[in-house]
């Protein structure tokens, strides 16, 4: 992060002395960690895997039962997801907010979204020890089948939530509705968007993901270290277009393509290196 912050060091400062920037990046701004924040996280839910593991291999007979039972019941997969989700992204982001952010230098967290990511990182492990790809996500499954489905609530509920944001916020200020409503509305549909979101990913790559074309296979076997190390070309690609005159979607699709090209090759680059290749 070093490296990707110092474009917004010198529009700040005016300032191109490495070492300033340096010990400003440690000191005053606190050691910002940008998006690998969350591997650390993942590391200490790693940590409490270890801790729960037996009790997960105990119940394993048990959860195969029931994702294949999920397999033939879309419906009733995406409720369960929604209640679970719900219950542990709603009254924690009710109390604590939803942007609020806690944690120690670079070991910061979204307070209001660690318990949906445990959650969800739980329910992956459980899936993860099944044979999920033959049986609830095999092409063949009805969760899979309704891909079409699960893209079609996944945007118009995204927009629901996008367009609803305004309305309920000028609804709270004109006394039209209370805060504690407008709020649970707006969560829920976020609940909502989370799990169709989900859904609507998984269930188009199975459907449509082949695996037998190399640039596919290249960029899944990058996709890890891609996101380690895209923030810095996105960073400095946004800093040297800050010169030009450009409709912001000129510039956001030259960001995107240059980032990710970039990215790419140098995780490709990176990854001829035996240690690097190991872990990542």
């Amino acid at each position: 992060m070093l490296i990707a912050y110092f474009p917004a060091y010198y529009v700040s400062h005016n300032d191109l002395d490495v070492f300033a920037y340096v010990r400003d990046f440690f000191t005053v701004e606190g050691w910002p960690v940008g998006p690998p924040w969350f591997l650390w996280v993942l590391f200490f839910f790693n940590v409490l895997f270890v801790l729960v593991n037996p009790i997960v291999q105990k119940y394993k007979s048990k959860v195969n039962v029931l994702t294949d039972h999920f397999s033939s019941k879309p419906t009733l997969l995406f409720f369960v997801l929604v209640l679970l989700t719900w219950i542990a992204y709603v009254p924690i982001t009710y109390y604590v907010g939803a942007g609020t952010w806690i944690g120690w230098l670079p070991f910061d967290f979204q307070l209001s979204r660690f318990l949906l990511y445990f959650v969800y990182f739980m329910i992956g492990v459980l899936i993860g020890n099944t044979g999920f790809n033959e049986k609830l996500f095999s092409k063949s499954s009805g969760i899979v089948k309704k891909w079409w489905l699960w893209i079609i609530l996944s945007l118009g509920i995204f927009g629901g939530l996008v367009i609803s944001s305004f309305y309920l916020s000028e609804m709270v200020k004109n006394n039209q509705i209370k805060e504690f409503h407008a709020l649970m509305i707006s969560f829920s549909l976020f609940v909502l968007s989370c799990v169709s979101s989900c859904l609507a990913f998984i269930t188009v790559f199975r459907k449509f993901a082949v695996r037998n074309i190399k640039w596919w296979n290249s960029l899944s076997e990058n996709a890890y270290l891609i996101y380690l190390i895209h923030y810095i070309f996105v960073v400095w690609i946004q800093f040297f277009l800050m010169k030009y005159e450009l409709p912001a979607f000129v510039k956001f699709a030259i960001t995107f393509v240059f980032a990710l090209a970039l990215s790419w090759i140098t995780s490709s680059l990176l990854r001829k290196i035996k240690v690097v290749k190991r872990y990542l």
